[in-house]
């Protein structure tokens, strides 16, 4: 993947809501191979395997994320998101916290982004699978999310990672959990994965490690849910205030050009 997002991500409105990014680090050299913990590659396949074969599941997602300001000054920003996702092409997210409200949502044939604290939304027709257009979204608006991949079909299959070793057993909660940490080249980051038959996602932290302040993002995923979800689940109306803002996607764009965030 991008390791779960692409650098620099700015939640204050964001397709799946998750995120919006800024521009991305230069590039650094890599080392010639990677370094793999064995046990942690088997522990991190097994959760990929267990998680490609779902086809609909919700979650919610406790949301800490560090915001930098001037290089100088870091925000700690609190958010909640609820996801849900029906396999291959349908998604919805809501997102409410400090500093953002926003929805997003998918039905396989138009991709909707609503900023609630704006009053503004936007479309997108696209018949895609949610691979398709999550790849579409951040090659042409530079819409990425640290839980990206938690919409794809294949979840771990743009995952890249320079090292991975076993922390051993944590906590998750009351839930316990393996704890994996990845080494990127501009990023690191760390995942708690639940023991036993139902590897799920648990916690995450991103740490941009060359950014001034070194911020990071944060996400406790909680309240799993499987089940089919009817197309209903999945359609949009905006509200009777809303604006629809043909050149939001470009607008939103810009913004996160000229901004001056971190991990968002």
């Amino acid at each position: 993947m991008r390791i779960f997002f692409r650098t620099c991500l700015s939640l204050s409105a964001v397709f799946m809501v998750l995120a919006l990014s800024l521009p991305a680090q230069s590039a650094r050299k890599a080392p010639a191979a990677k370094v793999v913990d064995p046990k942690a590659l088997a522990i991190y396949e097994q959760a990929c395997s267990y998680m490609a074969g779902l086809k609909g599941y919700a979650f919610k997602a406790d949301i800490l994320v560090d915001l930098v300001y001037d290089g100088t000054a870091k925000i700690q920003m609190a958010r909640t998101m609820d996801v849900t996702v029906q396999r291959p092409n349908a998604f919805k997210i809501v997102t409410i916290g400090d500093d953002v409200s926003a929805t997003s949502v998918y039905d396989g044939k138009t991709f909707t982004l609503a900023l609630d604290d704006r009053s503004l939304y936007n479309q997108l027709p696209a018949s895609l699978d949610n691979d398709a257009l999550v790849d579409l979204l951040s090659e042409k608006y530079s819409l990425d999310s640290p839980l990206g991949d938690m919409l794809r079909n294949e979840t771990c299959a743009k995952v890249d990672y320079l090292s991975l070793t076993s922390l051993g057993m944590g906590f998750v909660g009351q839930t316990r959990c393996h704890h994996l940490f990845f080494q990127g080249t501009d990023m690191d980051w760390q995942l708690w994965i639940e023991e036993g038959q139902k590897p799920l996602l648990r916690k995450m932290v991103i740490t941009e490690k060359f950014m001034p302040l070194a911020p990071q993002f944060s996400a406790v995923l909680r309240d799993w849910q499987f089940a089919d979800y009817a197309a209903s689940v999945f359609a949009f109306t905006p509200a009777p205030h809303f604006t629809r803002d043909e050149n939001m996607f470009m607008h939103l764009k810009l913004e996160r050009q000229g901004g001056g965030h971190a991990v968002k």
